[in-house]
């Protein structure tokens, strides 16, 4: 509340603690026009949610917001300018949930492969998600998929040149000849 001049009672102020007993786990906090969101995920099958009033008070109850296996560091949220909380996620499949401050969406399916690495925006509070999709034999391509429709756009390649080579041309100092 004064912009970080103090934090809780002093130095020694743990701060909040959301869970105990979880390992090791990556987390997200994500600030909206009212609410402060923390998405964690630790236990390799579930995704959860706690919000708290940025004017203070008590921490949410914990909220599950995806269970299922294969879910790990692999997750971003982001907050619109209306508020809508949106999480997206790997769990061998891409996933997105939104929050609407009342109610969770059902589950969407962005794509249908295994992907790493998503990252949300909101751009004029329209989720964007950007994330590396595996294209074989170890490459990766970055593909992109948004709401600007009402629905979620099909996945795309976000840099349409970064494909695989048509060609190489591979040059011979010693015999000065070029090879296709």
């Amino acid at each position: 509340s004064d912009s970080g001049q103090t934090w809780g009672t002093g130095p020694g102020d743990a701060g909040d603690s959301l869970r105990t007993g979880l390992p090791a786990g990556t987390s997200k906090v994500v600030a909206g026009p009212s609410k402060v969101h923390v998405v964690y995920c630790g236990t390799g099958t579930d995704l959860f949610v706690q919000s708290q009033s940025i004017a203070g008070g008590s921490w949410s109850g914990e909220f599950v917001t995806a269970s299922g296996s294969g879910i790990d560091e692999h997750f971003d949220a982001a907050v619109s300018g209306e508020g809508l909380l949106g999480v997206v996620f790997d769990a061998q499949q891409l996933k997105y949930r939104e929050y609407d401050g009342s109610n969770w969406s059902s589950l969407i399916t962005l794509d249908e492969s295994e992907v790493e690495f998503p990252q949300l925006k909101f751009e004029n509070n329209i989720p964007v998600v950007v994330y590396l999709s595996d294209e074989g034999d170890d490459q990766s391509v970055v593909k992109y998929s948004h709401r600007a429709t009402g629905e979620f756009s099909s996945p795309a390649i976000l840099d349409s040149s970064t494909g695989d080579f048509e060609s190489v041309m591979a040059y011979d100092a010693v015999s000065c000849s070029y090879a296709d």
